[in-house]
């Protein structure tokens, strides 16, 4: 083999390998949420996440929310987000982060309590996240996001470790049912979470939730006064969600391709004495 043709093969060698470090991996992404409520205050349900390929458009403020947006707004029920999500995307990654307290059939974030789970993303097919989560006791008040969240650029490189503070600008009314916690609220004692007046408004910031101690089925109260987000928005922190990713592994070929490298560089001193 000449100096040029090895030269050419090791070109080869890198470009394969730089091929294989950034599609043959996943990542893993670490998604962890905090309630920061104090104990009285409001609840979280499991988050649904999403990572996809930018196709999925949870909701949009200023348009009627999806079934499975009011699925979630209104139960806490995942499912419907869930299909929708796979229904733009059929390679998106699913998911919904629970927490080990809450009560029989629903693991919900309570107030102090901090859930996480870890995502093995395709950094190239699944670059952004949404997430959904329903605030209770509500009748349809959720947190999520409009607009996706790019976590990896379109080379697939990770684009950063973040936080995201939850404050009163990012609690949303999904327009669906009357607010009422008397009719048709979820995880309020006494109330059936089937009933309440249907409405057809389109999504918009949440306005608060009725004023009104109302019992949970984990045996607390809630205080009306820990639930008011709406007064002073920006310094009521409801949640922080924070995303983080371990390192890429070192393909096992790498350490040869250096010593390739180091090759390389060898016959090209070499080739150029020569010439």
């Amino acid at each position: 083999m000449t100096h040029r043709s090895i030269l050419s093969a090791l070109g080869a060698v890198a470009a394969g390998l730089g091929l294989c470090a950034s599609t043959a991996h996943a990542l893993p992404v670490t998604i962890s949420i905090t309630n920061n409520s104090e104990a009285g205050g409001l609840n979280l349900t499991p988050l649904f996440i999403a990572f996809h390929n930018g196709a999925y458009d949870a909701f949009d403020v200023g348009a009627g929310a999806s079934a499975g947006v009011e699925l979630i707004a209104e139960t806490g029920d995942a499912s419907g987000a869930m299909a929708e999500a796979l229904g733009a995307d059929a390679n998106a990654l699913t998911g919904v982060i629970t927490a080990p307290g809450g009560f029989a059939g629903a693991p919900i974030i309570e107030p102090g309590e901090s859930a996480s789970f870890t995502f093995d993303v395709n950094p190239m097919t699944q670059r952004f996240l949404s997430y959904l989560s329903m605030v209770i006791p509500s009748n349809d008040t959720f947190i999520g996001n409009g607009s996706a969240l790019e976590v990896f650029n379109a080379a697939g490189a990770y684009l950063g470790d973040r936080t995201l503070i939850i404050d009163g600008n990012a609690i949303w009314d999904a327009g669906t049912e009357a607010n009422d916690l008397n009719d048709g609220a979820a995880f309020v004692v006494g109330q059936d979470a089937a009933g309440g007046i249907e409405t057809m408004d389109p999504v918009a910031l949440s306005n608060g939730i009725a004023a009104m101690a109302v019992a949970l089925p984990t045996g607390d109260l809630m205080s009306p006064a820990l639930a008011n987000f709406f007064s002073d928005r920006s310094a009521f922190r409801l949640a922080t969600i924070s995303i983080s990713a371990d390192p890429v592994p070192v393909p096992a070929a790498l350490p040869l391709f250096a010593a390739a490298l180091g090759g390389g560089a060898f016959f090209r001193k070499r080739l150029k004495k020569s010439v």
